[in-house]
């Protein structure tokens, strides 16, 4: 059967949607914000047409948007102005909505926070369609409950997220992006620790042949060669390589692609301890295996072949935090679950589906069931 689609192109389209599928008991999924709905007479539900920015000034450091805007989009209007979200997008094509919605971290996560720090207020439509206001478009707004953090990650399983708005934060001055060769990256992040270099951003990327760690430095010129020669020392003379076009893009562009890869994703939430202690072994990417990950933080990413990647996991420690298919055929979701290990305890989550949506008219992933 052809899955159904409906394209939202007004706010009033959304909750006429909404108010429709309520009583009729139809379920439906969001595209970018959440998974694809196990029913697959499931209706996917297109909020790309709402991508306007409603508010933007500079002087409070404060920005509305809706969902629908690409991140890449926003964050070239913010750089104008010398100022920026804590967080890229992964891919070009990603919205504001995924970002937001999927809760997404990036290579200064230690340094700048996340996405759901820099949340201060959101519209989100409930599924009986009603439009909920959370929040404000201040900084200084802390009254009641916050509940537009609490939308934040929820994966498309609580509500419609339809706009957002954030605090920003200046861009860092000058980055340089320096790039390494290392036989041991793990060794070479924790020498990096250890020595309390102050890094804007720290990623390793792994192929077929060796490790690349590439590092952030910002400030004065004068900073920027004193930081520059404390990484030297740890890791060797720099690399005068293509990949620096790439890794000049951690804190500007999409941070890991600007066409998605092909194949399965998949990424794990780790404590940097567990990192180290389990993946600190592998040195070069698995043949049909893609690798990046920010080694102080901690997160690994893989993509390439679905069968490859769950031989993988399968032979190693998945234990000290979570992992998520980002995307994989229906019978790995279905088989391993589309986060995984299981958390022991989900109770909460449960409440908060059965007060979102008692129904279960959006899909289940985190909140209680598979």
């Amino acid at each position: 059967m052809t899955e159904a689609l409906f394209q939202v192109t007004h706010r009033e389209a959304l909750l006429t949607f909404l108010s429709q599928v309520g009583p009729r008991r139809r379920p439906f999924w969001i595209a970018d914000q959440g998974d694809r709905h196990a029913d697959p007479d499931a209706t996917q539900l297109d909020l790309t047409a709402l991508n306007r920015v409603l508010f933007f000034d500079p002087d409070d450091l404060v920005v509305g948007v809706e969902v629908g805007k690409r991140v890449t989009e926003l964050q070239a209007l913010l750089a104008e102005k010398g100022m920026g979200l804590p967080v890229s997008g992964w891919f070009e094509d990603e919205t504001v909505g995924a970002m937001v919605a999927k809760n997404r971290f990036g290579a200064e996560r230690l340094f700048r926070g996340g996405i759901r720090d820099a949340v201060i207020g959101m519209t989100y439509a409930t599924v009986d369609g009603r439009l909920i206001d959370v929040g404000g478009r201040v900084v200084k707004n802390v009254t009641g409950y916050d509940l537009s953090r609490l939308m934040v990650g929820n994966r498309g399983e609580l509500a419609v997220l339809v706009a957002v708005n954030f605090k920003l934060s200046p861009l860092p001055k000058n980055p340089q992006t320096l790039v390494y060769q290392v036989d041991d990256w793990s060794a070479a992040a924790s020498a990096l620790v250890r020595a309390r270099v102050p890094l804007d951003a720290c990623q390793v990327r792994l192929d077929d042949g060796a490790a690349q760690l590439a590092v952030v430095v910002t400030g004065s010129e004068a900073r920027r060669a004193d930081l520059s020669a404390q990484v030297t020392q740890i890791c060797g003379g720099p690399l005068a390589t293509s990949a620096e076009a790439a890794y000049s893009r951690i804190l500007t562009g999409p941070l890991f692609h600007e066409t998605r890869p092909q194949g399965a994703h998949v990424y794990g939430r780790l404590a940097t301890s567990a990192l180290a202690a389990h993946w600190r072994d592998l040195r070069t990417a698995p043949a049909g295996i893609e690798v990046l990950l920010h080694p102080i933080g901690a997160d690994l990413h893989l993509w390439g072949d679905e069968a490859r990647l769950q031989a993988l996991l399968k032979a190693r420690v998945l234990e000290g935090g979570s992992w998520v298919w980002e995307s994989a055929s229906p019978a790995t979701t279905a088989k391993h679950g589309v986060v995984f290990p299981p958390p022991k305890d989900v109770s909460l989550q449960a409440k908060l589906k059965k007060q979102f949506d008692p129904n279960g008219l959006l899909p289940c992933r985190f909140h209680g069931t598979t």
